[in-house]
């Protein structure tokens, strides 16, 4: 997908009958992209000025993403004032796995951001996405800094007055002191598990947890191919496919399913990825290879009886059911891609479960706490920031912000510029006046906010 004037004109040729309305759905993503950055100063201006702000309800008035609606409009709501072409609605919202929620309950303002920053196409770390900390930790170490391995943090140390001063690390229980302790991972692993009780029940943020809920659990299909990607012609972009024309009915049914009717249902949504196509070096590594990626969302509810197992000891009940989801989502692969039948030499299924042990996800979550309408009242929105209320301890990742990659780079930098008392993002904005385009390119909030050092590789999605 790429959402510049080409993706306007393929919808009205595709509907020209709905041109109008097509045109009006252009404009309004422009405006309610453009508006994402009135509900990002919530999360930066004074604490003093935002409370202000809400006590008043100021913000209603001086913050155009809540002035216009579109923090608290669905996406379904605002298709539904387009027109009742169906088959339009699940064009116009397919995308809508990327963030995780589904039209009805998904905030206009995210979906629009997500689409006006596939405004220029996407972009893929050549090499892979290994690329990306890599780099990262070369640029760490350069600094004078340290970054450790199989030293996982057990618990954020608070003194006590409740200020947090440290982390206690690894098998050992090393105690490491800090001025600044900045969590990445994420708020309900940080106020549920790292934080002492009594200090995350006196934050503010603590509630949110079950006000806002966590996103739903994704389960992952990795699969090797012989042939390479070129040989068999596989696209180097991203495909949704979902079950039936009501993205809306279609999910909600797959996904209050009982684990034992998975096996005669059919799956609610996959996405289906070659990262072997987009990366440009893969075919030297690896001649004659393919890799594909599948995914779907998951209920927690249908793997948590295994949650406590040891790893490749869970049973054969998990291994049958993973066996289901790996046969149905390869399935859907032949289907769009005929070429590949017969050429599978591997897969690996990853559940709720293998994200949870692998990754921390509390309930294999994809996207940490909910993307819905209610993360993105002005109350959540200026809860969820770097700077915490609990004194010392700042937080980063997708959960300050919103979902995905590039939100979790840029909540970094909003978290480095409160701690420093600089704005870091106009020193980059600033350094890319100094630097050739093509090796760096820093986009607007509301585009594609990508930064690239020279290891990124365009590509269409």
């Amino acid at each position: 997908m790429k959402s510049g004037p080409g993706y306007y004109q393929n919808l009205i040729d595709q509907f020209p009958q709905e041109k109008a309305a097509i045109l009006k759905y252009r404009d309004l993503i422009k405006d309610a992209s453009s508006s994402f950055i009135s509900m990002l100063l919530l999360k930066i201006l004074p604490r003093f000025l935002v409370s202000v702000l809400l006590k008043t309800g100021l913000y209603n008035l001086v913050l155009k993403c809540y002035r216009k609606g579109y923090a608290t409009k669905t996406l379904q709501e605002v298709l539904d004032g387009l027109t009742d072409n169906t088959e339009l609605h699940v064009v116009l919202s397919y995308i809508c796995g990327d963030y995780g929620v589904f039209p009805k309950d998904a905030p206009f303002l995210l979906h629009a951001g997500l689409i006006q920053h596939y405004e220029h196409g996407a972009f893929y770390p050549v090499n892979g996405t290994s690329e990306i900390a890599y780099q990262m930790i070369k640029e760490i170490h350069k600094g004078g800094g340290k970054v450790l391995v199989e030293a996982p943090v057990s618990q954020i140390l608070c003194d006590s007055n409740g200020t947090a001063v440290g982390v206690r690390v690894g098998k050992n229980e090393l105690d490491i002191h800090a001025k600044y302790i900045v969590s990445d991972a994420g708020v309900v692993n940080t106020f549920k598990t790292l934080l002492p009780e009594n200090v995350a029940k006196s934050s503010s943020i603590y509630p949110l947890i079950e006000k806002v809920g966590q996103s739903y659990s994704f389960l992952s299909v990795f699969i090797g191919v012989e042939g390479s990607s070129s040989e068999l012609k596989l696209p180097a972009g991203n495909v949704w496919w979902y079950n039936g024309p009501d993205i809306n009915k279609s999910m909600d049914a797959y996904m209050n399913l009982r684990a034992d009717e998975i096996d005669t249902a059919e799956i609610g949504c996959s996405f289906i990825s070659f990262p072997s196509a987009k990366d440009p070096e893969f075919e030297k590594k690896f001649p004659g290879k393919t890799s594909v990626l599948a995914i779907t969302l998951a209920n927690w509810d249908w793997f948590k009886e295994w949650k406590d197992e040891k790893l490749r000891h869970r049973g054969d009940r998990y291994e049958d059911l993973k066996d289901i989801f790996g046969r149905k989502l390869w399935q859907q692969c032949i289907e769009l891609y005929p070429q590949l039948d017969g050429k599978k030499v591997y897969m690996e299924v990853g559940t709720p479960v293998t994200n949870q042990y692998y990754l921390a996800c509390p309930q294999g979550e994809m996207y940490g706490l909910d993307q819905r309408v209610s993360r993105f009242s002005a109350e959540v929105t200026s809860t969820l920031r770097s700077d915490t209320d609990i004194k010392g301890l700042y937080l980063t990742g997708q959960d300050t912000f919103s979902c995905g990659f590039t939100p979790a780079v840029l909540s970094g930098l909003f978290c480095a510029s409160k701690i420093l008392n600089r704005n870091i993002y106009m020193d980059l904005l600033k350094l890319r006046k100094q630097i050739n385009g093509t090796s760096s390119i820093i986009s607007g909030l509301s585009g594609a906010s990508s930064i690239t050092n020279g290891i990124s590789h365009k590509k269409k999605e």
